[in-house]
């Protein structure tokens, strides 16, 4: 997974790799440029779709347990080696700085796939890859 030229791309959001909704099925994104967004299905079947056309996919404890993470899991930024997790009000995922005795500060919501994807690599420069 890696971050898109964000000069020439049609969604800062995305990273290779992301994985989107599209007519009902789960898609993988391989590229993007400034007009269209190219997936792939689990077939290796390749479109290029509008950046209007997809859906998120539902942040779920399911697909949590999918990339072999859980709401304790710490994940650590590698420029700062600061330790970030993942929790839930029971309602909505957010990511935050790990802190056994303060508040909660920043919080990132995540309410798709995508964007824990986004944020996982963002903090590793690695890719979150499903177990």
């Amino acid at each position: 997974m890696e971050n898109f030229d964000l000069q020439n791309n049609v969604n800062p959001f995305l990273v290779i790799g992301a994985l989107i909704f599209y007519t009902g099925s789960i898609y993988e994104v391989v590229d993007m440029n400034k007009e269209k967004v190219f997936i792939k299905d689990e077939l290796n079947n390749f479109l290029e779709i509008s950046d209007e056309d997809w859906q998120g996919i539902p942040l779920t404890d399911e697909w949590l347990e999918k990339f072999n993470l859980n709401l304790s899991t710490r994940i650590k930024n590698k420029k700062t080696e600061v330790n970030w997790v993942i929790k839930s009000t029971g309602k909505y995922f957010y990511i935050t700085i790990y802190n056994e005795h303060y508040g909660d500060n920043p919080v990132i919501g995540l309410k798709y796939v995508h964007q824990l994807q986004e944020w996982y690599f963002r903090l590793t420069e690695e890719n979150l890859k499903l177990n």
